[in-house]
């Protein structure tokens, strides 16, 4: 099935894409995750992504997941 989007290879990522879902060993699209539950007013769920990531992720992406656990308290 041909969409059309031929006209927009330009617009398109190439071989050197970045994909944000892998970035910092997919800890930084949890915390996204996180946020999407937080929006959707689900503190539980956001608090499980949050406690994993502090948990299990990258220094830096911790202090991130910490600094918005705080903001939940």
């Amino acid at each position: 099935m041909d969409v059309g989007l031929g006209d927009f290879e330009d617009l398109l990522a190439g071989e050197d894409s970045l994909d944000v879902d892998t970035e910092n060993q997919g800890f930084s699209a949890k915390l996204d995750l996180a946020r999407a539950y937080l929006e959707i007013n689900d503190s539980e769920s956001a608090l499980k992504v949050i406690d994993e990531v502090i948990k299990d992720g990258p220094p830096e992406v911790q202090d991130e997941a910490l600094a918005l656990k705080q903001q939940l308290s």
